[in-house]
């Protein structure tokens, strides 16, 4: 199946991708290497501003906790605490566990019209004149897999096959 856009990685930035070129018509697909919800190693610190660029996204409360004060220290010595606000604006960064939360915004995404395949890893992205072509193999069985796109976006990391290519 061809689409408008393939998107590879399921994190934030390549699940934003998604959700945005869905909302605005494109066909999308959303790949991601491993089966959703999947650990992610990862302090979980997101800026609340995300919200105002993905409009019509709504996140279940429990998801993305406010947070209200940091703990700052140098070699885990002398520690401060600060706080992180002025408690008449919003909060300026949430706290998340990264494989609920980037769940929940793949869900958002295939919400809006994407279509979403976990569980694969892209392996090889090959230019054409009319067309990108991915491949790569279905983790769980080792079957070849491959689909094309009009354009790409890489937000599977700085060493995956779309960042290599």
């Amino acid at each position: 199946m061809r689409f408008d856009l393939v998107v590879v990685g399921a994190g934030p930035a390549g699940c934003a991708a998604a959700y945005v070129a869905s909302l605005r018509g494109l066909k999308v697909l959303l790949v991601e290497k491993h089966s959703m919800p999947r650990h992610k190693t990862c302090g979980g610190g997101v800026p609340a501003s995300i919200g105002r660029y993905l409009p019509g996204l709504r996140l279940p409360d429990q998801l993305a906790l406010p947070v209200s004060d940091m703990r700052h220290s140098w070699r885990f010595e002398d520690s401060v605490v600060a706080s992180m606000h002025d408690p008449d604006q919003p909060p300026p960064l949430w706290s998340v566990r990264r494989s609920d939360f980037d769940a929940a915004l793949a869900s958002a995404a295939h919400a809006v019209g994407a279509v979403v395949v976990d569980g694969v890893a892209v392996r090889n992205v090959e230019i054409g004149k009319r067309a990108v072509t991915l491949s790569g193999t279905v983790s769980a069985s080792g079957q070849p897999w491959r689909t094309e796109g009009e354009f790409v976006v890489g937000a599977d990391g700085a060493t995956g096959a779309v960042a290599h290519r």
